[in-house]
């Protein structure tokens, strides 16, 4: 139990120094919680391209890659803890009807000197993989038909819900979670399959689940070649 709540402790400190960090230097680069908003995240599905458009010139990325893609980053959360989520499908812009990656995400950003944290849609594109260093990784066993359908139907009514790395002890994976952080969210959309994702070798089982621990330290996942 004292193993327990030092952990959440920790995790807490954490929190609020990251957020501290932010308030005093916006400027800061994250893909977790406390970057300036680009222009990928927290899209307009109607409007996906309102801010920005998206590259895909380098890499096969709109062939090569599949729904219920785990994208990770070594470098978010101020290069501690990383951060990671997890990818929809291609899809069709609206109103130019180009194809783009849409990613689902628990994350944070600064607009107008004001921190947004919360699960939002994002885009994923070519330079977004090299600007922030992102390694995919797939289910060695794929997913079926009916397992995307679960994992969506249970991301969708997440969007909007608010970004905390305080959620609860154990583990929550319910669709009804109030609150999310990005790994938790990524574990919990596999939970509901019946799959569980985080390493096995985890000291922190139960109490949090960390990106690495989905992506390079899972046995269940392997990383995939973008080319």
């Amino acid at each position: 139990m004292k193993y327990k709540i030092l952990v959440i402790t920790l995790i807490a400190i954490l929190a609020i120094s990251s957020i501290s960090a932010v308030s005093a230097n916006p400027s800061l680069n994250s893909l977790s919680i406390g970057h300036d908003k680009q222009w990928y995240t927290d899209i307009d599905i109607n409007n996906p391209f309102n801010e920005g458009q998206p590259n895909y010139n380098k890499y096969n990325l709109l062939n090569a890659l599949k729904p219920g893609d785990v994208i990770y980053s070594p470098t978010g959360f101020y290069n501690t803890t990383g951060h990671i989520f997890i990818l929809e499908d291609v899809f069709k812009d609206p109103n130019s009807n180009k194809s783009y990656i849409r990613c689902i995400e628990a994350g944070g950003y600064i607009t107008n000197n004001k921190i947004v944290a919360k699960v939002f849609y994002s885009i994923l594109d070519d330079d977004r993989i090299d600007n922030s260093e992102l390694e995919v990784y797939r289910l060695n066993d794929g997913l079926n038909a009916s397992q995307l359908t679960t994992i969506f139907d249970f991301l969708k009514p997440q969007i909007g819900k608010p970004y905390s790395v305080i959620t609860g002890y154990p583990l929550p994976y319910s669709i009804d979670t109030n609150k999310w952080y990005c790994s938790l969210l990524v574990w919990a959309a596999y939970k509901n399959i019946g799959i569980d994702i985080q390493s096995k070798n985890s000291p922190f089982a139960n109490l949090i689940v960390l990106p690495a621990e989905i992506s390079k330290d899972s046995k269940l996942l392997t990383r995939v070649d973008l080319q």
